[in-house]
């Protein structure tokens, strides 16, 4: 996208032949650039950074690159994630894929190896956060058209301002440079390219090093089009991040600066969430949300101070008092799980009511400033109602069995009293 919204700067192409012409043309290794790798190893292509040796035999020979990737995809080859959906009729549009991955998103510290400064801090690559209102390939070309008039203003806030003097295809520099990030064009392609394809080898080999951005402050910020900004920092995603509590930070308060993206005027459409984690045993971890929302007022819903954000906190407040309450009637019953370090953890029941309340959270948020609060309050009470009350009755099934029988049933009697006075004090739309 960023490349399209480029050419889109200058040019209108609307033929396959015609782009063809345009991306040539962006930078200046021409048509190589676009090629997985040139019989020339000193000229730039995709998977072949130009380098000094005349020959794919001297590359070998000098030690920088190393013949052990004889394995699955490099990166990517112990993400259990990713080979449990695989492909069983690939074609080479979705090698292209994964090669673009590869090139693309790697850590930036450790080992020597350069990698993209759009990754947050050496763990997690940046997540995309984008508001797109097309839906397939037409999000791609909504989304370039969107970013080709706006680029200058990708720098705003930021320390520095971008030059565009450096090719935005940095896969085209040679192998170990330092380009300025100041350098570059707003939207540029980061590539640290740690792999390339030895041509005519039949190997992959490890440059040990990359194309490197250096960023012009600590926080690494680039005024990414698809990043929201924890504070001053790019957000380092994790999994709670994909989950509702986090998302209603994200969407509907001051706590983080939405993207770029989201300055777009769109009344339905999606939110699109997406970021390959790190996950157990360092493997990457791909995780995915997708938001749809359609609200009959003007301009988009996101942001605080809106009827949607108001609605929202809501029910954030009413999740996190019934969570209270849950807890509390765990203590009671005595069904908190120890973990052995003088802590406890959440019940099984209490695990169970986010996870349902998270099912639901979006459910007609989006209808609020057009449908009665009453209603939507109504609404809300009886589906987290029932979710309490099911996370409610798992607790007393995982009652411990142990002690007294008196002893056990007084703490059901008081347990079931705190639950029953505290959901009408939490849910009074139920009556």
């Amino acid at each position: 996208m960023q490349t399209a919204a480029i050419v889109l700067e200058k040019r209108s192409p609307s033929r396959p032949e015609e782009w063809r012409d345009c991306l040539s043309s962006v930078g200046e290794a021409g048509e190589s650039a676009w090629d997985l790798t040139s019989d020339d190893v000193g000229q730039a292509a995709f998977m072949q950074p130009p380098t000094e040796y005349e020959t794919t035999e001297e590359f070998i020979e000098s030690g920088t690159s190393k013949d052990h990737f004889k394995d699955d995809v490099p990166f990517i080859q112990k993400s259990h994630d990713n080979k449990a959906f695989r492909n069983r009729d690939p074609r080479p549009d979705h090698l292209a894929y994964s090669l673009t991955n590869v090139q693309m998103t790697t850590n930036y510290q450790g080992g020597g190896n350069y990698g993209t400064i759009k990754t947050g801090g050496g763990f997690n690559p940046r997540p995309m956060v984008a508001l797109r209102k097309s839906a397939g390939w037409g999000w791609v070309m909504e989304e370039a058209e969107f970013l080709a008039g706006r680029a200058e203003d990708l720098d705003e806030n930021l320390a520095f301002e971008y030059s565009r003097e450096d090719s935005p295809l940095t896969w085209t520099h040679g192998a170990d440079e330092r380009l300025p990030v100041q350098d570059q064009h707003p939207l540029f392609l980061d590539c640290p390219r740690t792999y390339r394809w030895l041509s005519g080898h039949g190997l992959w080999g490890d440059t040990t090093g990359g194309t490197k951005i250096v960023p012009a402050d600590d926080n690494q910020r680039t005024g990414d089009c698809w990043t929201p900004l924890d504070g001053s920092e790019p957000l380092r995603p994790n999994q709670s991040h994909f989950e509702y509590r986090e998302l209603y930070e994200l969407l509907f308060t001051a706590e983080y600066t939405r993207p770029f993206s989201f300055r777009k005027d769109a009344s339905e459409g999606n939110v699109l969430l997406t970021a390959v984690l790190r996950g157990q045993g360092k493997t990457p971890r791909l995780c995915r949300r997708v938001i749809p929302f359609s609200t009959e007022s003007t301009g988009h819903p996101f942001g605080p101070n809106t009827p949607v954000a108001d609605e929202a906190q809501r029910r954030i407040e009413i999740a996190r008092n019934l969570d209270g309450l849950l807890s509390a009637v765990d203590d009671i019953l005595g069904t908190e799980i120890e973990t052995g370090d003088g802590k406890s953890n959440k019940s099984p029941a209490a695990n169970y009511f986010h996870e349902k309340v998270d099912d639901r959270f979006f459910d007609r948020l989006f209808e609020a400033g057009t449908t009665e609060e009453e209603e939507l309050r109504e609404y809300w009470s009886r589906a987290v109602g029932g979710i309490a009350d099911e996370a409610y009755r798992r607790s007393r099934q995982n009652m411990p069995r142990a002690g007294e029988e008196s002893s056990k049933w007084k703490r059901l009697g008081e347990a079931d009293y705190e639950y029953k006075w505290g959901l009408r004090s939490h849910l009074p739309h139920l009556g």
